[in-house]
């Protein structure tokens, strides 16, 4: 062999070396990021409210609950940026010693805090708007999810996001069909959309359920916040469906996760999420009150500025007990 012959194997080396290394280096950063973690943020031990002093609980574990306005499979962003808003929010805060479940939900036109994340999925920069938005961010998939953990984080007075689950909106529709379907008196005017009369009760099927909780525009007074109301009353209704389903069939959380297998996303394994769920089962369940605040149309969309005094209410009711 020559010696060009020789500069141009070296040369080509060099390359797939170099392109190697990029890539250890672009899985080591997904994998580093992948891995959820609250510890860098706690709520503060004691806290003062309309002259009562609250002592932070022992035993509280969250997980937020993450859906998406999209009904496709996730698919993995390369730019770090992608297009699926967190549609719908709910963190779940869970007592393991009382045994109880307290949803906080949370709109997602509400304006806080959001982290701006740049090409590398590293932090540069933060914004005022939508916490929908937060999800925008990052690949899609577990670094966008870590970034909606942080903007809730930090809108509930920095309390601890410890577990997230995000899913595309179909999910609704299977897992409405696997308890056998979920009856709810319909409280909006849905214009004759999939046979929803408002006043009627019915037992929704697949696509009368993603309807019933994706549905806004043309559907009553167009608002989130009607919206909101219906998913809190599907919410109450699937979930006591779902503990009926699991004490009849331990086996039943697995087989849902396996029918939504690619449509969802969460720092915790299969196995794991099939123990939450079922411990779940022996939780007693309930919805805190919606978050107050006032709504405006903004620039371009509706913007929900919360109350502080209701954020500090909601947090305290979950988080902390009287001193």
């Amino acid at each position: 062999m020559n010696k060009k012959a020789i500069r141009y194997v070296m040369v080509a080396l060099a390359f797939v070396f170099v392109a190697s290394v990029a890539l250890i280096g672009i899985s080591i950063w997904d994998a580093r990021h992948g891995v959820f973690s609250s510890r860098d943020v706690q709520l503060e031990k004691t806290i003062e409210y309309n002259g009562s002093s609250y002592v932070l609980k022992d035993g509280i574990e969250t997980f937020l609950l993450i859906g998406l306005d999209k009904t496709s499979d996730y698919e993995i962003s390369e730019s770090y940026n992608n297009d699926s808003q967190a549609d719908m929010l709910v963190l779940f805060v869970f007592d393991t010693r009382e045994k109880t479940c307290k949803a906080i939900q949370i709109n997602r036109d509400t304006m806080t805090e959001v982290n701006v994340l740049g090409i590398a999925g590293n932090k540069i920069d933060s914004i005022i708007e939508q916490i929908a938005l937060s999800h925008n961010y990052g690949n899609g998939r577990e670094v966008s999810c870590r970034n909606v953990a942080n903007a809730v984080s930090k809108l509930l007075l920095n309390a601890r996001v410890d577990h997230y689950l995000s899913m595309t909106m179909d999910c609704v529709g299977i897992i409405n069909d696997a308890v056998g379907g979920v009856e709810v008196t319909v409280l909006d005017d849905f214009n004759g959309e999939s046979g929803l009369v408002k006043g009627e009760t019915v037992k929704l099927k697949a696509d009368q359920a993603l309807t019933y909780v994706r549905g806004r525009r043309n559907v009553g007074d167009g608002t989130n916040i009607s919206r909101m109301e219906r998913q809190r009353q599907y919410f109450d209704a699937v979930f006591q469906k779902l503990k009926n389903k699991i004490d009849e069939d331990r086996g039943f959380v697995l087989d849902v996760l396996e029918d939504i297998n690619g449509k969802i996303v969460s720092d915790r394994s299969v196995t794991q999420l099939e123990e939450l769920f079922n411990k779940i089962s022996d939780y007693d369940f309930s919805f805190v009150d919606i978050m107050k605040g006032e709504s405006t149309v903004g620039d371009e969309f509706m913007e929900f500025y919360p109350d502080e005094n209701s954020v500090k209410e909601l947090v305290i009711k979950c988080f902390y007990n009287p001193k």
